[in-house]
């Protein structure tokens, strides 16, 4: 069972999450029930039950919000006047939440005109249920449609075609119910995000006024792309007696995943209780973190809850793996790299399952001609921009940070099955890359679309981007890099699976590598560059982009080392006080909380820290010490982060967000997985006040514990390693033995 102060490190988030179902509590002052709902970027609840109680003539009861407790496992809010006391309870889990209403009266009820005995009053919950904006072009009028349906006295039902259906219930009578159209202009919408050529984003809220509207006029049937529900129930008081009432909701995709609960198979303290029994199986599972600083204790299991919170068992033919969304609040589908760098997260999880299952529902859609689409979408129809898909995936790949990500996992698992499910897969994804993305034969590929750069506004598409599409394409620095780091793991792979990889990926390899040399590289800068596709002419706009050769030995001894000096560790350059930015602080576009213009995204930060640590571990130290000081204060894991602060300033709740159990566990604890154990090798931070447990490498158990200077690490808690410095070493642990070299002194610990 998780200690209980792992599980406090969550009481600060103020949202909830389901398998299909999210939850934003942020919105929800002032009124009983539940405020934003998000499900599955098609549709939205804004709200999705807002609770009134009147008085028999429709005149509002005033209530007073007297306590409030939100926390991740559920939310409890106490509300009261000089009669009544009210209880409201609410749990989501999976796809079920249920709200908990229990009314009980205050002292003696005054005889009345009507009654003497008695208190009534009504109950009126109403919600708006939207079609998302992040849903099917506008222009497909039949297919942003849903259809709402009064099916009996307790229950409400919302279909959206034939993909999924949403049924709001209550254990008391509705006395009257209907449902209304909403027209777009009734949806209140308040700019959130703008950036230079994007398109703008808003939070989008239906007022009470238009839920509720004439009272009792309305319909039992209604197709629509914006419908409004709203429900009565008498509630009668006696004296001393109270009134009880559940209403809640479940989520069905209909024909791919049945619910694992109904709405009538707990009740909702029972479903907390299954809530905590899921975090605290979590926790159980992953290797336990303790620091003098608790803010970074916090950001790692805050990091770990999200992960969690992230993952969406969809199931299928199309989506048989279950995967981790990006961001449950905004982007339900699967991405490409999203789901590389989740893996990298993934990795410290005591099971292979999560890691290993992260992208192989790309190779199960891959395209005939070998090209990986970058999002797989949850609904045929879910398609956005890409008119010319089938609707269930891009017709564009993305950065393959892949390449990292199935070697890193491997090396943690050790499992070969895993290595074969990938390798011939990504051998076809590298030929098309080669055959239809590299114009002139020369090592670099192209993108052709913003979303392909993964970078969608960087100054570097400023001249380029026509609606969307590259013109001319892009043959860029980061993109290269990635694909040079493919076809090694493919060389890799090759020899792990004992087959002979085909000559021509090497040949390849040395090609980008005299390309990215002669014609991205700048003498005079000493920086690497995008080209445009085919030509020799530079984009010279210096983004993040450029620094993505040091993760390979494409740059040689000489060229690393001026880009590290020149840029890595100039603060006029990329070493902001929360490094790496997306663009330099010399270019004139550079804002630092502004998306790809100069925000920092971690896990550009993760991959440039790879890519250091080996020959440049001092220049990868000052890196994370800054990353992590500035950015572990924020109560959330961020999509990017202000680049001269810190501060969260994209989704929060964001998936590679999570980056950092990765970044604590390899770089500041030093465990770096190999497929013979283990390298030890711990940057150097200010964090230097910790213990790890049950971190599991080879069925070993691994802790370690470092207080200043010295480490003390043990294995299955029998042997014991104490270091009074810093020192790298490897481990090899075999059945029976542990092997420990120190710059090439081999030592034994025989078991």
């Amino acid at each position: 069972m998780a200690e209980k102060w792992k599980l406090e490190h969550l009481r600060t988030l103020k949202s909830q999450f389901g398998n299909m179902i999210a939850i934003d509590e942020s919105r929800n002052t002032g009124f009983l029930g539940s405020a934003g709902v998000f499900l599955s970027s098609i549709v939205q609840f804004q709200p999705l039950a807002e609770m009134e109680l009147l008085n028999e003539d429709m005149s509002p009861v005033p209530l007073t919000c007297s306590n409030e407790e939100i926390t991740p496992f559920g939310v409890c809010k106490d509300f009261k006047n000089e009669i009544l006391s009210i209880k409201e309870h609410q749990v989501l889990y999976d796809d079920l939440l249920k709200i908990d209403l229990s009314c009980g009266i205050k002292g003696h009820i005054k005889p009345g005109k009507q009654n003497n005995s008695s208190i009534r009053k009504i109950l009126r919950i109403s919600g708006a249920c939207l079609f998302s904006p992040q849903g099917v072009p506008y222009h497909w009028d039949q297919k942003k449609l849903i259809t709402g349906q009064i099916i009996d006295s307790h229950t409400i039902s919302i279909k959206w075609q034939d993909s999924f259906e949403i049924k709001i219930f209550s254990t008391a009578a509705f006395d009257n119910a209907y449902l209304n159209r909403i027209s777009d202009e009734e949806v209140g919408k308040k700019e959130y995000f703008s950036s230079f050529n994007l398109k703008k984003r808003y939070n989008y809220w239906v007022e009470n006024g238009v839920r509720t509207g004439d009272c009792g006029k309305g319909y039992k049937k209604v197709k629509a792309r914006n419908i409004s529900y709203c429900v009565m129930i008498p509630l009668v008081f006696n004296e001393g007696g109270s009134a009880h009432s559940e209403f809640g909701m479940t989520c069905k995709i209909m024909n791919v995943k049945d619910n694992n609960l109904h709405f009538n198979d707990l009740d909702v303290k029972g479903l907390e209780s299954k809530k905590k029994e899921s975090i605290n199986a979590l926790f159980d599972r992953v290797p336990s973190f303790k620091s003098d600083n608790k803010q970074l204790e916090r950001i790692y299991y805050t990091s770990w809850y999200i992960l969690d919170s992230g993952k969406t068992n969809f199931g299928g033919p199309r989506l048989p793996y279950t995967f981790t969304s990006v961001n449950k609040f905004h982007y339900y589908n699967q991405f490409f790299w999203d789901s590389a760098y989740h893996a990298l997260s993934w990795l410290w999880f005591n099971d292979s399952g999560p890691a290993e299952d992260e992208m192989k529902n790309f190779v199960t859609n891959q395209y005939n001609s070998g090209m990986i689409p970058y999002e797989l979408f949850l609904f045929p129809t879910n398609g956005r921009e890409w008119m010319e898909s089938d609707g269930n995936s891009t017709t564009a790949t993305q950065p393959p940070v892949i390449a990292i990500t199935w070697m890193e996992v491997y090396k943690k698992f050790h499992n070969k099955e895993y290595l074969k499910f990938f390798y011939e897969p990504l051998l076809h994804y590298e030929n098309w890359l080669w055959l239809y993305r590299d114009l002139k034969k020369r090592g670099l590929s192209s993108v052709t679309n913003i979303w392909e750069t993964g970078c969608d506004n960087s100054p570097r598409l400023d001249h380029i981007a026509k609606n969307r599409v590259l013109d001319p394409f892009l043959e860029e620095v980061d993109f290269n890099v990635l694909i040079y780091l493919l076809r090694g793991s493919l060389i890799y792979a090759a020899k792990e699976l004992r087959l002979n990889a085909p000559s021509y990926i090497k040949d390849r390899m040395d090609l980008t590598r005299q390309s990215m040399n002669t014609l991205m590289y700048d003498r005079e800068d000493a920086f690497y560059y995008d080209l445009y596709s085919g030509s020799t002419e530079k984009v010279k706009v210096k983004t993040h982009a450029g620094l993505f050769p040091l993760l390979t030995d494409i740059p040689g001894e000489i060229r690393e080392k001026e880009l590290v000096n020149r840029y890595i560790l100039a603060e006029n350059e990329f070493l902001t006080a929360c490094p790496v930015p997306t663009v330099s602080v010399k270019e004139t576009v550079y804002s630092s909380s502004d998306f790809w213009r100069g925000a920092n995204w971690p896990q550009i930060t993760w991959t440039i820290i790879y890519g250091l640590k080996k020959h440049h571990p001092e220049a990868a130290s000052v890196i994370l010490d800054r990353f992590l000081s500035t950015t572990i204060a924020n109560d959330n894991c961020y999509e990017y982060y202000d680049s001269k602060t810190g501060e969260g300033a994209g989704l929060s709740y964001q998936g590679w967000g999570t980056l950092y159990i990765d970044m604590i566990l390899r770089h500041v604890a030093g465990i770096e997985p190999e497929v013979f154990g283990f390298r030890f090798s711990p940057l150097s931070t200010r964090f230097d006040r910790f213990s790890v447990e049950n971190l599991m490498l080879n069925n070993t158990g691994i802790s370690i514990e470092r207080t200043g200077g010295e480490f003390s690490i043990r294995f299955d808690n029998k042997f014991k390693l104490n270091l009074k410095s810093m020192a790298a070493f490897s481990c090899r642990i075999e059945p029976g033995k542990i092997l420990v070299t120190f710059d090439n002194v081999e030592n034994r610990i025989d078991r």
